[in-house]
């Protein structure tokens, strides 16, 4: 059985949903009566042309016709299907979405790529916090990383075992062929699966939506390189993936898309500890890009 969204808790969100707050995220919007207006995110133009009414909850386009509510734009914007959007908009509102039953119903492609994510970042919190992860934390605390910041960026700690993820993932009947499609895992030559990030500080990489959809691993210091193998890189991405696209992606964003709104600018730094280290010193509209996918 899967769980098809009721139609009244989509009418709900949609009502509830404040369309302005979301387009903000990527358009400077300007009071102009009722409406608010801005530069249209879907084509290049010099004078704003892109309406967003918030009473009747729709936006508009006159330069390019571009229209819709606030489901379409998130669909839009984060290449998302009209399910997917909905959750967004709701996680994002706080919104509960109760589902009717549906028997054989159609699932998102994507959902279990995000809930692997989920399962292995829980797992790499864990394992930040139990006798595996002494290393880590410690260079953690060297670098100045306190509780409260490891617990709001959701740090963890990838084990040096080379399977010990996917062994996780199975246990919490995860598919295969989804840790996979998810890049947590790769396939052996020889068979079996390994871990993409093995003894690393693990940074949850995730979507505007504050969905994990994929991780940045820092090796430690004093890692040794397995013999006849180069040295490890010293920062590793996840590969993309159906719901990671570093190039379209900002470490941080979700978390500092508030304090960036408020204060009307963002940060741009090169790495994850530099977000993190900014935001516990109270520069939270900070954000980083994927490596020099930017």
């Amino acid at each position: 059985m899967t769980g098809r969204i009721a139609d009244d808790a989509i009418r709900q969100v949609r009502e509830r949903a404040n369309l302005a707050e979301v387009v903000s995220d990527v358009v400077a919007l300007k009071r102009r009566g009722r409406s608010a207006v801005g530069l249209c995110p879907f084509h290049a133009e010099k004078t704003p042309s892109f309406t967003v009414s918030e009473e009747r909850g729709f936006y508009h386009c006159f330069g390019c016709g571009e229209h819709g509510d606030v489901f379409s734009f998130v669909m839009k914007m984060q290449s998302l299907t009209f399910p997917e959007a909905v959750e967004a908009v709701a996680a994002r509102f706080g919104i509960p979405l109760p589902r009717e039953a549906v028997a054989g119903g159609p699932r998102s492609p994507t959902a279990p790529l995000l809930a692997a994510h989920e399962t292995a970042a829980a797992f790499y919190r864990a394992m930040l916090r139990g006798p595996q992860g002494a290393r880590a934390r410690a260079y953690l605390a060297e670098r100045g990383i306190g509780e409260a910041s490891i617990e709001r960026f959701g740090l963890g700690y990838a084990p040096a075992a080379g399977d010990a993820l996917a062994k996780h993932l199975a246990a919490e009947h995860v598919r295969e062929a989804d840790a996979l499609a998810a890049g947590l895992v790769a396939r052996r030559a020889g068979g079996g699966l390994y871990d993409r990030f093995r003894d690393r500080i693990v940074f949850p990489i995730s979507d505007a939506a504050g969905r994990v959809c994929a991780f940045g691993g820092r090796i430690l210091p004093g890692a040794a390189a397995r013999p006849g193998a180069d040295a490890p890189p010293k920062y590793l991405n996840s590969a993309e993936s159906p719901i990671f696209q570093k190039g379209r992606m900002l470490y941080g964003l979700a978390l500092a898309r508030g304090a960036i709104r408020e204060r009307g600018r963002v940060v741009v730094v090169e790495g994850y500890l530099d977000v993190v280290s900014l935001a516990q010193a109270g520069i939270e509209e900070v954000v980083a890009p994927l490596g020099t996918a930017l």
